[in-house]
């Protein structure tokens, strides 16, 4: 397979996941967002400061799991769930290293809805609502 095609092909994987994944720079900006992160959020999020485009916030909140993946490298989960804006779910969110050629860090959010039961059946259904993303899957 050819790169071109692999990152085709990975682009399709992560916009048919249910989480919304959201890459942010050192500088705390937004580089890339996925479809699920646009139904959450929002369109437009790239080149936004990530708590005013994810959390409708005018600071980073305390216990920011991106600040401690920033700092020391490991993964982390805020420990407080957030409230989605479009759609009112209530999300835990997660933040992973990701370390690029060249030494600069990113950060990898990943907000997922937080539900006892049909988790995945819900964020169909909400993306759905949104007529951005679709799944036949029940």
């Amino acid at each position: 397979m050819e790169a071109r095609d692999f990152r085709a092909l990975l682009g399709l994987i992560v916009d048919a996941t249910s989480s919304a994944l959201v890459v942010l720079d050192p500088d705390y900006r937004v580089v890339r967002a996925d479809r699920a992160a646009e139904v959450v959020h929002g369109p437009g999020l790239a080149g936004r400061l990530y708590h005013g485009a994810l959390a409708a916030c005018a600071t980073r909140c305390d216990g920011c799991p991106a600040a401690s993946t920033f700092a020391d490298g490991t993964a982390k989960t805020c420990p407080r769930p957030h409230t989605g804006p479009r759609a009112g779910e209530v999300l835990v969110v997660e933040s992973h290293p990701l370390d690029l050629p060249g030494g600069r860090r990113h950060v990898l959010l990943v907000g997922r809805i937080r539900s006892s039961v049909g988790t995945e059946r819900r964020a169909w259904r909400i993306s759905d609502r949104y007529g951005e993303l679709s799944s036949g899957a029940e």
